[in-house]
Protein backbone atom coordinates (compact mmCIF):
# COMPACT_ATOMS: atom_id res chain seq x y z
CA UNK A 1 0.00 0.00 0.00
CA UNK A 2 1.67 3.18 -0.87
CA UNK A 3 1.64 5.74 2.03
CA UNK A 4 0.01 8.81 0.68
CA UNK A 5 1.30 12.33 1.91
CA UNK A 6 -0.57 15.80 2.21
CA UNK A 7 1.03 19.06 1.87
CA UNK A 8 -0.65 22.20 2.77
CA UNK A 9 1.53 25.06 1.86
CA UNK A 10 -0.58 27.59 4.60
CA UNK A 11 1.30 25.22 7.34
CA UNK A 12 4.41 26.25 6.30
CA UNK A 13 3.92 30.06 4.62
CA UNK A 14 6.37 32.78 6.08
CA UNK A 15 3.87 34.84 6.35
CA UNK A 16 0.45 33.10 8.54
CA UNK A 17 -2.55 33.69 5.91
CA UNK A 18 -5.85 33.40 6.87
CA UNK A 19 -7.69 33.71 4.19
CA UNK A 20 -5.25 30.43 2.92
CA UNK A 21 -5.53 28.69 6.18
CA UNK A 22 -9.41 28.78 5.98
CA UNK A 23 -9.41 27.59 2.17
CA UNK A 24 -6.84 24.43 3.04
CA UNK A 25 -9.28 23.86 6.53
CA UNK A 26 -12.47 23.63 3.92
CA UNK A 27 -10.76 21.47 1.61
CA UNK A 28 -9.66 18.81 4.42
CA UNK A 29 -13.04 18.83 6.03
CA UNK A 30 -14.38 18.02 2.27
CA UNK A 31 -11.86 15.45 1.90
CA UNK A 32 -12.62 14.29 5.27
CA UNK A 33 -16.29 13.72 4.90
CA UNK A 34 -15.84 12.14 1.16
CA UNK A 35 -13.58 9.40 2.32
CA UNK A 36 -15.21 8.80 5.35
CA UNK A 37 -18.47 8.39 3.63
CA UNK A 38 -17.08 6.60 0.71
CA UNK A 39 -15.70 3.65 3.46
CA UNK A 40 -18.99 3.98 5.04
CA UNK A 41 -20.38 2.90 1.73
CA UNK A 42 -18.38 0.00 1.06
CA UNK A 43 -18.38 -1.32 4.30
CA UNK A 44 -21.87 -1.85 3.75
CA UNK A 45 -21.50 -3.00 0.44
CA UNK A 46 -21.98 -7.26 -0.72
CA UNK A 47 -19.39 -6.65 -3.23
CA UNK A 48 -15.64 -6.72 -2.33
CA UNK A 49 -12.06 -7.34 -3.78
CA UNK A 50 -8.85 -7.32 -2.96
CA UNK A 51 -7.94 -4.07 -5.28
CA UNK A 52 -11.10 -2.38 -3.36
CA UNK A 53 -10.19 -3.74 0.09
CA UNK A 54 -6.72 -2.02 -0.85
CA UNK A 55 -8.05 1.49 -2.09
CA UNK A 56 -9.91 1.76 1.15
CA UNK A 57 -7.71 0.92 2.98
CA UNK A 58 -5.59 3.43 2.11
CA UNK A 59 -8.72 6.31 2.77
CA UNK A 60 -8.51 5.23 6.40
CA UNK A 61 -5.14 5.81 6.52
CA UNK A 62 -5.56 9.02 4.26
CA UNK A 63 -8.14 9.94 7.29
CA UNK A 64 -5.75 9.73 9.97
CA UNK A 65 -3.04 12.24 7.88
CA UNK A 66 -6.05 14.52 6.61
CA UNK A 67 -7.37 14.42 10.31
CA UNK A 68 -3.68 15.33 12.10
CA UNK A 69 -3.69 18.37 9.39
CA UNK A 70 -6.73 19.73 10.32
CA UNK A 71 -5.78 19.85 13.64
CA UNK A 72 -2.67 21.58 12.71
CA UNK A 73 -4.91 24.40 10.61
CA UNK A 74 -7.68 24.77 13.75
CA UNK A 75 -4.57 25.97 16.50
CA UNK A 76 -2.66 28.01 13.45
CA UNK A 77 -6.51 29.28 12.97
CA UNK A 78 -6.93 29.88 17.12
CA UNK A 79 -3.26 31.52 17.22
CA UNK A 80 -3.60 34.33 14.25
CA UNK A 81 -3.47 37.62 16.33
CA UNK A 82 -6.09 40.03 16.31
CA UNK A 83 -6.53 42.17 13.48
CA UNK A 84 -5.67 45.52 13.19
CA UNK A 85 -7.93 47.90 14.98
CA UNK A 86 -8.02 51.18 12.51
CA UNK A 87 -8.25 53.71 13.06
CA UNK A 88 -7.25 54.29 16.71
CA UNK A 89 -10.04 54.03 19.36
CA UNK A 90 -8.62 56.81 21.21
CA UNK A 91 -6.39 59.57 20.51
CA UNK A 92 -2.42 58.48 20.60
CA UNK A 93 -0.13 58.56 23.26
CA UNK A 94 3.36 58.61 23.45
CA UNK A 95 4.99 55.61 25.93
CA UNK A 96 8.64 55.14 26.66
CA UNK A 97 10.61 53.40 28.08
CA UNK A 98 12.63 49.90 27.69
CA UNK A 99 11.78 46.85 26.09
CA UNK A 100 11.65 44.19 28.48
CA UNK A 101 10.80 41.17 26.11
CA UNK A 102 8.93 40.91 22.51
CA UNK A 103 8.23 38.92 19.93
CA UNK A 104 7.12 38.83 16.66
CA UNK A 105 4.32 36.96 14.38
CA UNK A 106 4.41 37.09 10.73
CA UNK A 107 0.65 37.75 9.25
CA UNK A 108 -1.29 39.00 6.18
CA UNK A 109 -3.97 42.01 7.73
CA UNK A 110 -5.98 43.83 6.42
CA UNK A 111 -4.46 47.84 7.27
CA UNK A 112 -7.47 50.04 4.99
CA UNK A 113 -7.81 52.83 7.54
CA UNK A 114 -11.28 52.71 8.62
CA UNK A 115 -12.24 49.18 7.70
CA UNK A 116 -12.58 47.91 11.47
CA UNK A 117 -13.94 49.76 14.27
CA UNK A 118 -15.38 46.87 16.36
CA UNK A 119 -14.40 44.71 14.19
CA UNK A 120 -11.93 43.44 16.73
CA UNK A 121 -14.67 42.74 19.20
CA UNK A 122 -15.88 40.45 16.73
CA UNK A 123 -13.26 38.38 15.64
CA UNK A 124 -11.54 38.13 19.17
CA UNK A 125 -9.10 35.26 19.10
CA UNK A 126 -9.10 34.46 22.47
CA UNK A 127 -11.50 32.27 22.37
CA UNK A 128 -12.02 28.92 24.12
CA UNK A 129 -11.22 25.93 22.38
CA UNK A 130 -14.90 24.71 21.64
CA UNK A 131 -15.99 27.91 20.30
CA UNK A 132 -13.08 27.83 17.49
CA UNK A 133 -16.13 26.90 14.78
CA UNK A 134 -17.76 30.00 15.44
CA UNK A 135 -14.47 31.88 15.59
CA UNK A 136 -13.69 30.36 11.82
CA UNK A 137 -17.34 31.15 10.67
CA UNK A 138 -17.06 34.70 11.63
CA UNK A 139 -13.82 34.75 10.26
CA UNK A 140 -14.89 33.32 6.71
CA UNK A 141 -17.97 35.64 6.78
CA UNK A 142 -15.68 38.59 7.18
CA UNK A 143 -13.45 37.29 4.31
CA UNK A 144 -15.48 36.56 1.93
CA UNK A 145 -16.80 40.35 2.05
CA UNK A 146 -19.94 40.08 3.84
CA UNK A 147 -19.21 41.89 6.61
CA UNK A 148 -19.81 45.40 6.51
CA UNK A 149 -16.65 47.97 6.27
CA UNK A 150 -14.27 45.33 5.43
CA UNK A 151 -11.55 46.59 3.44
CA UNK A 152 -11.59 44.58 -0.40
CA UNK A 153 -11.89 45.03 -4.37
CA UNK A 154 -13.24 42.80 -5.89
CA UNK A 155 -14.59 40.83 -3.02
CA UNK A 156 -10.92 40.01 -2.36
CA UNK A 157 -9.42 40.90 1.07
CA UNK A 158 -6.56 43.27 0.87
CA UNK A 159 -3.95 42.34 3.00
CA UNK A 160 -0.17 43.50 3.75
CA UNK A 161 2.84 41.62 4.96
CA UNK A 162 3.10 42.94 8.53
CA UNK A 163 4.17 42.05 12.16
CA UNK A 164 2.38 41.44 15.20
CA UNK A 165 4.69 42.66 17.69
CA UNK A 166 4.00 41.90 21.50
CA UNK A 167 6.37 42.26 24.38
CA UNK A 168 6.28 44.05 27.72
CA UNK A 169 8.08 48.01 28.29
CA UNK A 170 9.10 48.67 31.22
CA UNK A 171 6.87 45.73 32.92
CA UNK A 172 3.91 46.42 31.04
CA UNK A 173 2.42 44.64 28.21
CA UNK A 174 1.90 45.60 25.08
CA UNK A 175 0.79 44.38 21.40
CA UNK A 176 0.10 45.60 18.12
CA UNK A 177 0.66 45.59 13.95
CA UNK A 178 3.57 47.25 12.18
CA UNK A 179 5.27 46.73 8.70
CA UNK A 180 7.95 45.33 10.26
CA UNK A 181 10.01 45.92 13.18
CA UNK A 182 14.14 44.65 14.77
CA UNK A 183 13.79 46.18 18.01
CA UNK A 184 15.67 43.90 20.23
CA UNK A 185 14.95 43.53 24.64
CA UNK A 186 16.93 46.23 26.48
CA UNK A 187 16.47 48.55 23.58
CA UNK A 188 14.64 52.33 24.63
CA UNK A 189 12.09 52.99 22.43
CA UNK A 190 9.23 55.25 22.11
CA UNK A 191 5.67 54.41 20.90
CA UNK A 192 2.49 55.73 19.79
CA UNK A 193 -0.14 53.84 21.62
CA UNK A 194 -4.08 53.70 23.30
CA UNK A 195 -4.29 52.22 26.61
CA UNK A 196 -5.66 48.73 26.48
CA UNK A 197 -6.57 47.39 29.72
CA UNK A 198 -3.18 46.88 31.78
CA UNK A 199 -1.70 47.57 29.03
CA UNK A 200 -1.30 49.18 25.52
CA UNK A 201 -1.99 48.86 22.24
CA UNK A 202 0.30 50.42 19.93
CA UNK A 203 0.73 51.63 16.16
CA UNK A 204 4.09 52.76 15.93
CA UNK A 205 7.29 52.22 17.49
CA UNK A 206 9.99 54.49 17.31
CA UNK A 207 14.04 53.64 18.03
CA UNK A 208 15.85 56.99 19.18
CA UNK A 209 19.10 55.44 19.10
CA UNK A 210 18.84 54.31 15.72
CA UNK A 211 16.62 56.93 14.35
CA UNK A 212 14.40 54.94 13.08
CA UNK A 213 10.53 54.23 13.10
CA UNK A 214 8.33 51.26 12.60
CA UNK A 215 4.97 52.10 11.50
CA UNK A 216 1.79 50.34 10.23
CA UNK A 217 1.91 49.01 6.13
CA UNK A 218 0.69 52.09 3.62
CA UNK A 219 1.92 54.63 6.44
CA UNK A 220 5.01 56.56 6.32
CA UNK A 221 4.77 60.14 5.40
CA UNK A 222 1.82 63.03 5.85
CA UNK A 223 0.58 64.80 2.95
CA UNK A 224 2.59 68.19 3.83
CA UNK A 225 5.96 66.25 3.74
CA UNK A 226 4.95 65.33 0.29
CA UNK A 227 2.38 67.59 -1.21
CA UNK A 228 4.92 68.77 -3.85
CA UNK A 229 5.83 65.65 -4.87
CA UNK A 230 2.67 64.48 -4.96
CA UNK A 231 1.79 67.59 -7.60
CA UNK A 232 5.27 66.54 -10.28
CA UNK A 233 3.67 63.39 -9.69
CA UNK A 234 0.24 63.41 -11.13
CA UNK A 235 1.64 65.98 -13.76
CA UNK A 236 3.70 63.44 -14.79
CA UNK A 237 1.27 60.70 -14.81
CA UNK A 238 -0.67 62.54 -17.00
CA UNK A 239 2.21 63.25 -19.09
CA UNK A 240 2.85 59.51 -19.67
CA UNK A 241 -0.76 58.70 -20.01
CA UNK A 242 -1.12 61.21 -23.22
CA UNK A 243 2.24 60.59 -24.66
CA UNK A 244 0.66 58.20 -27.37
CA UNK A 245 -1.74 61.28 -28.13
CA UNK A 246 1.69 64.07 -28.15
CA UNK A 247 3.07 61.34 -30.69
CA UNK A 248 -0.33 61.24 -33.48
CA UNK A 249 -0.48 64.98 -33.01
CA UNK A 250 3.05 65.34 -33.95
CA UNK A 251 2.73 62.89 -36.80
CA UNK A 252 0.13 64.53 -38.18
CA UNK A 253 0.81 68.03 -37.76
CA UNK A 254 4.61 68.09 -37.44
CA UNK A 255 4.27 70.78 -34.85
CA UNK A 256 6.71 69.84 -32.01
CA UNK A 257 5.74 72.87 -30.19
CA UNK A 258 2.40 73.02 -30.67
CA UNK A 259 2.09 69.29 -30.04
CA UNK A 260 4.10 69.92 -26.71
CA UNK A 261 2.30 72.57 -25.54
CA UNK A 262 -1.25 70.85 -26.35
CA UNK A 263 -0.02 67.88 -23.94
CA UNK A 264 1.17 70.33 -21.37
CA UNK A 265 -1.56 72.51 -20.53
CA UNK A 266 -3.36 69.16 -20.86
CA UNK A 267 -1.59 67.79 -18.50
CA UNK A 268 -1.82 70.72 -15.80
CA UNK A 269 -5.77 70.76 -16.61
CA UNK A 270 -6.30 66.83 -15.93
CA UNK A 271 -3.46 66.49 -13.47
CA UNK A 272 -5.33 67.71 -10.64
CA UNK A 273 -8.08 64.59 -11.38
CA UNK A 274 -4.95 62.07 -10.33
CA UNK A 275 -4.06 64.25 -7.40
CA UNK A 276 -7.59 64.09 -6.09
CA UNK A 277 -7.23 60.47 -6.98
CA UNK A 278 -4.23 60.13 -4.88
CA UNK A 279 -5.47 62.40 -2.29
CA UNK A 280 -8.51 60.07 -1.85
CA UNK A 281 -6.75 56.67 -2.05
CA UNK A 282 -3.40 57.74 0.69
CA UNK A 283 -5.77 60.66 2.29
CA UNK A 284 -6.59 57.96 5.43
CA UNK A 285 -2.81 57.31 5.80
CA UNK A 286 -1.47 60.47 5.60
CA UNK A 287 -3.56 61.49 8.46
CA UNK A 288 -2.72 58.95 10.82
CA UNK A 289 0.76 58.97 9.92
CA UNK A 290 0.22 63.08 11.30
CA UNK A 291 -1.75 61.27 14.20
CA UNK A 292 1.38 59.09 15.29
CA UNK A 293 4.01 62.11 14.29
CA UNK A 294 2.22 64.74 16.55
CA UNK A 295 3.00 62.43 19.77
CA UNK A 296 6.79 61.08 18.51
CA UNK A 297 7.62 63.92 16.61
CA UNK A 298 8.97 61.82 13.74
CA UNK A 299 11.31 65.11 12.01
CA UNK A 300 14.68 63.16 11.38
CA UNK A 301 13.62 59.31 11.59
CA UNK A 302 13.39 57.16 8.83
CA UNK A 303 10.13 55.11 8.06
CA UNK A 304 11.80 51.51 7.92
CA UNK A 305 9.91 49.60 5.32
CA UNK A 306 10.00 45.47 4.46
CA UNK A 307 12.23 46.49 1.48
CA UNK A 308 14.56 48.44 3.58
CA UNK A 309 14.79 45.59 6.20
CA UNK A 310 15.52 43.33 3.50
CA UNK A 311 18.39 44.95 2.21
CA UNK A 312 19.60 45.94 5.33
CA UNK A 313 19.65 42.28 6.78
CA UNK A 314 21.82 41.44 3.05
CA UNK A 315 24.34 43.61 3.10
CA UNK A 316 25.16 43.08 6.59
CA UNK A 317 25.08 39.50 5.42
CA UNK A 318 27.59 40.43 2.94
Amino acid sequence: MIKQKYFLSSLDDEYLDLVDLLDDLSMVNSDIKFRKKSNYKYSQSERKSKIDDDKFASYTQAIIQLEEQKKRLEAKIDSFPPLPVLPSPEPLIKISGTVDEITYTKALACFDVGAYTTMQEQLERKCNRDNIGTSVAMVAQVLAGSAPHVGKTDNVWQRDKSMYVQGKIDGKPFAGWVETADVQPGEQVMMAAVPNGDGYMIYAIAVPEKNIVYLPPKCRRSKKSGIISDNIRAIAMMHVVLSPFFIIILFMSRGFLNSFLFIFIASVFLGPIIKYRIDRREGPYWAFFQKIDDVLHLDGYTPMTLWKLKKKTENARN
